[in-house]
Order: structure tokens, then sequence, then C-alpha cells
């Protein structure tokens, strides 16, 4: 028993000598920023200390080798981030959080955590950009599982929805981003860009309902349109048109009235649909001064009409 005892000591220090010399090549492999033999000396030396923790010396330096690993992971995570090798320096980041969360390294987990996040969104920017929208959302949805607060996962999210056709998806998405970068100048250039996005979705929608003769859908549109800020004052001018359609005079009145109140580069448009909303309301003389201000070519011969023929305007 005795010397079975002692075998095992004798086997147990070797080991602890051999767990150590792995050591020491990982923390001199990470003086040279080798980081592929760093992982390899420091995760076998690891491996080597999680047997033989019972010996005196060997708790704190394996404590030592996990903190260097850690490190490593993190910064070689870092270097391959930098240069833009997303699916390796995601895969370390992770390495990085799961081993310094093992190890109680509360500052390592955390900045490696939040890289995370930065690494999902630049994988979901790119995918953005080689229009692989599904893999866009699914990067985006990576980044609010390491922070429900990312403005910038909502925003390439609700981009993704965009390009699917799915505007109430990307309605959700880009309403939670502008919220989150609101009165934020360190966040104006995103706000801005997500409410442009919202507001030109749904004016292309109307513009379509317009052409296909939906109506009530293109007012529909163009009234979300207009709910953002830096309102498209041909919102309101197709909105007129929309409700001379369907009859609805006043509502023409209001809305063709709203887009004048803006700045216009062209007005004739809104005010031959004024003239139309008023000869509709039987407003001769209202009908009249508003076909009389209507001077761009597209509109002038319709307006003339108007005016000389059905109205005879003075």
């Amino acid at each position: 028993m005795i010397i079975f005892c002692a075998s095992a000591i004798n086997v147990a220090a070797q080991s602890l000598e051999e767990a150590y010399d792995l050591y020491q090549k990982g923390v001199k492999a990470a003086e040279a920023k080798d980081y592929p033999a760093v992982i390899e000396y420091l995760t076998a030396s690891i491996d080597m200390y999680a047997g033989i923790t019972d010996l005196e010396g060997a708790e704190g330096v394996e404590g030592s080798a996990r903190q260097v690993l850690s490190q490593m992971y993190y910064n070689y995570a870092m270097e391959l981030y930098q240069g833009k090798d997303f699916d390796k320096a995601l895969s370390l980041f992770k390495s990085a959080e799961e081993l310094a969360q093992r190890s109680n390294l509360d500052e390592i987990a955390t900045r490696a955590s939040s890289y995370i996040g930065r690494v999902y969104i630049s994988k979901a920017s790119a995918a953005f950009t080689d229009k692989l929208y599904d893999e866009t959302i699914e990067f985006s949805e990576g980044a609010l599982k390491i922070d429900a607060e990312n403005e910038n996962a909502y925003f390439w999210r609700g981009r993704a929805y965009r390009e699917k056709g799915d505007l109430n998806n990307m309605k959700t998405d880009l309403d939670k981003c502008i919220e989150l970068t609101k009165d934020n100048e360190q966040k104006e250039k995103t706000y801005s860009n997500a409410v442009k996005i919202a507001s030109a979705a749904y004016m292309n929608a109307g513009m379509d309902a317009i052409k296909n003769k939906k109506h009530t859908d293109a007012i529909a549109n163009f009234e979300i349109a207009v709910s953002y800020p830096e309102v498209n004052a041909n919102a309101y001018y197709y909105m007129a048109s929309s409700y001379n359609a369907l009859s609805k005079w006043n509502d023409a009145v209001t809305a063709a009235n709203k887009a004048l109140s803006m700045e216009l580069k062209d007005a004739s448009g809104t005010y031959f649909e004024l003239g139309k909303a008023y000869e509709g309301l039987g407003k001769k003389a209202e009908a009249c001064a508003a076909y009389k201000k209507v001077t761009s070519d597209q509109f002038k011969k319709s307006a003339e009409y108007q005016m000389q023929t059905i109205l005879k305007c003075n």
C-alpha cells in the first residue's frame, strides 16, 4: 500500500511538472503573440492540471493558465475581427467568454460577450450587402440574444424584412431602432437612416397601390409614411390624388393643403388635385383659383380644359 501511494505521488508530481512546462511554453507563446501555440499549450496544461489539483501549487498555476488562455482567446479574436474574419473571430470570442465564465473572470467574459454582439452585427451587415436576407435576420437575432436593446440588430433585421416585402415586421424593428436612437447624438446617423428607410418603404407601397388602383390601401400606406419625422410632402399630394379617386373631396382638400404648406419642388400637381377636390365639392371659384396656379406642362393642359370647357372660369 505504501509503495503504491508513493508511486501515485511520483506520477502526479511528474504530471504536475509536465503541466507546468506546458504552461511556461504557453506563456512564452503569448509573449510572442503566437495565438495558435498559446491555445495548444495552455489547453493541454489545463487539462493536465484538472486531474492533479490535490497537489500543492497546482490550483494556482491552473488558475493563471485559465486567465492567460482566456485573454489570448480574446486577443486572437480581436485580431481576426479587425481583419474581418468574422466566423473565426466569433468562435474565439465565444471560447473566451465560456472559459472566462467558468473561471470567474468576469471582466474578460463581459468584454468577450460585448464583441460577440458586434461580430453578429458585422455578419448581419455583410449578409445584407450580399442580399442574404434570411442570414441577415439570423445574425441580427444572434446579437439580440446578447443584448435585447441593440439598435443595430433591429436596424439590419428591419432592413432585411423590408427587402423580403414584410412591412409589418420591418416597421416593428425600425420603430424599435428609432426609439433606441432618438435624441442620441452619437446614434444620430442610425436614427436618420431608420426613419428614411421606413418612410420610403411605405411611400413605395403607396405608389404601388395607386398603380394598381387600390386607393384605400394607398392612403393607409401614405398615412404611415407621414407618421415618421422628415415627412416627404409628396405623400400628401398622392393622398390627395387617392382621395379624389375615391370622391372623398374634403379629405382631398385637407391633404392637398397640407402638401402646399410644405416645401414642394413643383406644386402644380397638388394645385391640380386641389382644383379637382373643390370641383367635386361644387366650389367653382376655389376650383378655378387652384387650377390657375397649375403651371407645369404635365398638368397645365388638363387644368386649362377644366377651366375653359367644364367650369367656364372667368
